[in-house]
């Protein structure tokens, strides 16, 4: 899906990252662009509250494998959640056309059952007129 940029609006965001001030300019919302800096903080804190003696480059070094790991799975699972969403279209297309076929079945069923009901009746008829 592509971003026609006429259609949105750029903004510039003052965040820091780990006692880093940045400028982040982007097209997205300034709440969006401050939960991932407050997202990135919350990681790379739990990082050094591991191992407060790491360089702050180390941290932020093991932050971004982290976060690269974390972005790999959701998309492996996002590959997996869309190939299923495939295979259950492609099953709910095969229940429906197996429902189709039940349908006209039924219907034609019911119909041969009304035709018998009727001869049947006729028979009756017949049988108590020469009764």
């Amino acid at each position: 899906m592509s971003i026609d940029k006429r259609d949105t609006k750029r903004v510039t965001v003052d965040v820091s990252i780990f006692g880093e001030n940045l400028i982040i300019s982007g097209q997205s919302s300034v709440n969006y662009i401050e939960a991932v800096s407050d997202y990135v903080n919350e990681k790379l804190g739990d990082i050094q509250s591991n191992y407060p003696r790491m360089s702050k480059f180390k941290i932020m070094a093991l932050g971004a494998m982290n976060l690269a790991d974390e972005l790999n799975k959701a998309n492996q699972l996002n590959e997996r959640l869309e190939a299923e969403i495939i295979q259950l279209r492609k099953e709910k297309d095969e229940l429906r056309k197996e429902n189709e076929k039940v349908q006209n079945a039924l219907v034609e069923s019911e119909s041969k059952a009304q035709h018998y009901q009727k001869e049947y009746e006729e028979l009756e008829l017949l049988l108590e007129d020469e009764g």
